[in-house]
């Protein structure tokens, strides 16, 4: 009889190792300025090791022990541990903080307590990011989101952000990611319809808005439009704070 379909078979059926180290390593630049930076979540270590490469210190923590055996294997400083446990019980202090996909798998009040947690251990001016499923996209909602066996909810990036200034973490950015396109950058501070258009369709509206009306096209103009932004809205979300003095 076969073991019992696992976490672990999971991610060794359905997750690209390589592909998720090439979107992580974009994280990398975030963390140049940190002595000392905490992956909550870790995994096999993937992102400990692109830090180690970048000659930047790391601890990894993560409760799965077969996850944390790879890890140390490959030589990285990684945790054994339930994350909430570790981050109530420890009185180390990092200067960066990286919680990548983490806050899905998460109830509310776990996730009240994950940045409780966060904010005790984090160094002043200390820099946090934390990357998770953008709700607002539909190719995550359709193809990838669900994939995952462990995933609870998703989180819209406004409650992440009146969390974290709650505790005393300042929002510093908040971006988006296309990885249809390879990783791509969408800027957060523009909006959605923007992004979608670059802004050429706001002439054109004011032109032709009396003749849509009239031959009653203005909904139909809409829907494109809707469509059209649903397809310029990144997959993954990312938040970046930093600890106020």
């Amino acid at each position: 009889m076969k073991p019992r379909f696992d976490y672990g078979h999971y991610i060794n059926s359905l997750q690209d190792a390589e592909e998720v180290k090439k979107n992580l390593a974009a994280f990398v630049p975030f963390f140049n300025d940190c002595k000392k930076v905490l992956d909550l979540g870790c995994g096999t270590g993937l992102f400990l090791k692109l830090l180690q490469d970048a000659g930047i210190q790391a601890v990894g923590v993560d409760a799965d022990s077969v996850a944390v055996a790879q890890a140390e294997a490959s030589g990285l400083n990684v945790i054994q541990a339930d994350v909430l446990q570790f981050l109530k019980n420890t009185r180390e202090s990092f200067d960066g903080i990286f919680c990548s996909h983490l806050v899905e798998h998460l109830p509310f009040a776990d996730l009240i307590e994950l940045i409780e947690g966060i904010t005790s251990c984090l160094a002043p001016e200390g820099t946090l990011l934390i990357a998770f499923p953008n709700p607002e996209s539909r190719d995550m909602h359709l193809f990838h989101f669900w994939l995952d066996p462990q995933h609870v909810r998703f989180y819209h990036p406004k409650l992440i952000e009146a969390m974290l200034a709650h505790y005393g973490l300042p929002v510093q950015s908040r971006m988006f990611r296309d990885w249809r396109n390879g990783g791509k950058w969408i800027n957060g501070k523009c909006s959605v319809e923007e992004s979608a258009t670059n802004g050429r369709r706001k002439p054109l509206r004011r032109i032709g808005g009396e003749v849509k009306r009239l031959f009653g096209i203005t909904r139909l103009e809409n829907e494109v439009d809707y469509l059209s932004r649903l397809r310029n809205i990144g997959e993954e979300a990312v938040i970046t704070a930093r600890k106020a003095l």
